[in-house]
């Protein structure tokens, strides 16, 4: 929702149409912004959204039937949220459901896609994939791409160049937790699925320790298919692991406070939002050289950058930032300065309005 309230706050009229997940209200406003949750099933059988897993969940052919269920839902409701407030432009996130669910819409409005990655890998898995989304592709009049290799990425696949840049913005720490306490807490953010590098870093602590150095920790907030596993390798390699699942934003504010580094050992990102909103907080970060993450972690300059997929060369970045806090402090400020910079809700707002406002303003000539 941060995206949407950068929009209102540059002065767009916004309304939200989006998935419903137990546990949420059907309709409610989010910072004025009225939110319209889509149901599509009982409760238990809403398990699609929200956990950076659907593109994995339909390959099942019933969570299939619910992702039909779910497209058809949220066009019927962007039908009639379009027919009764009258909006100028769509702004639809995800190639897949968003294209597909503002195809069967049959809106004719001038509209902009954002592309995050996950809908990218899953649109260009084989040649009838990609003519589906190349046709998709050709109802919006503008194509943006989390982060610039990612766009590069859907140039390659698909000859779609995107028109714009348009990552997620972080979340703004509510204060300065403070210099990192120096009790070596590795912390990692992110949905547990083999994507992430969970079990790479799990690796890298392990030979940390074995290597003599005991008090390190491991914290890795998320929930996800690995979780039984991460935990099953870290009980086997003597690794003092927390999984406290998923976690409220207090909670999350608090456990960026106490860690010494962030690892964002990821296999692909489309922008890298954890690493944005670790330096945030003026956290070391320790990521992968992937997708977005390379524009937002810098190798000695606003972090430590890694291979992917290498627990070895993982292990030396995460003993180098250890090893160094007032490098650490000194790469976490520069990287801090970067994301407010860059990626903030209030730039971004205003960035993604003008563009839209643009949009709106062509069509009408």
């Amino acid at each position: 929702m941060r995206y949407a309230v950068g929009l209102a706050e540059a002065g767009v009229a916004v309304r939200v149409v989006a998935p419903h997940d137990p546990g949420l209200p059907d309709a409610h406003d989010v910072a004025g912004i009225p939110v319209r949750r889509v149901r599509y099933g009982p409760d238990r059988a809403e398990d699609l959204a929200y956990r950076g897993e659907m593109h994995l969940r339909v390959r099942h052919p019933r969570r299939a039937v619910r992702a039909a269920r779910l497209v058809g839902a949220l066009a019927r409701t962007v039908r009639a949220e379009c027919r009764a407030w009258g909006p100028h432009v769509l702004d639809v996130h995800w190639l897949v459901p968003g294209g597909m669910v503002t195809w069967l819409a049959g809106v004719r409005l001038p509209s902009q896609v954002v592309v995050h990655g996950t809908d990218v890998a899953l649109v260009t898995a084989g040649p009838i994939r990609r003519v589906i989304a190349r046709r998709l592709l050709d109802r919006f009049e503008l194509v943006a791409a989390s982060s610039g290799p990612l766009a590069e990425e859907l140039r390659s696949a698909l000859g779609r160049a995107a028109d714009a840049v348009a990552p997620m913005p972080y979340a703004v720490p509510p204060a300065d937790p403070g210099p990192p306490p120096g009790q070596d807490r590795i912390l990692a953010v992110g949905r547990l699925v083999a994507e992430k590098g969970h079990a790479d870093l799990v690796e890298a602590v392990a030979t940390l320790r074995a290597e003599g150095r005991r008090s390190v920790s491991l914290t890795v907030v998320g929930d996800g298919p690995e979780r039984d596993r991460l935990a099953a390798m870290a009980e086997e390699r003597d690794v003092p692991l927390t999984l406290p699942g998923a976690v409220s934003p207090a909670d999350l504010e608090a456990r960026y406070a106490r860690a010494d580094v962030v690892a964002v050992p990821s296999h692909r990102e489309g922008f890298g939002l954890v690493a944005a909103e670790a330096l945030a907080r003026k956290r070391p970060v320790v990521a992968s050289n992937v997708g977005g993450l390379a524009e937002i972690v810098t190798d000695g300059v606003t972090g430590w950058v890694v291979a992917p997929r290498d627990p070895r060369r993982l292990k030396e970045a995460l003993a180098a930032a250890l090893d160094d806090p007032d490098e650490g402090r000194r790469r976490a400020a520069a990287g801090a300065r970067r994301v407010h910079e860059r990626w903030s809700a209030a730039q971004l707002g205003r960035d993604v309005a003008d563009r839209l406002r643009r949009l709106a303003a062509s069509e009408r000539n």
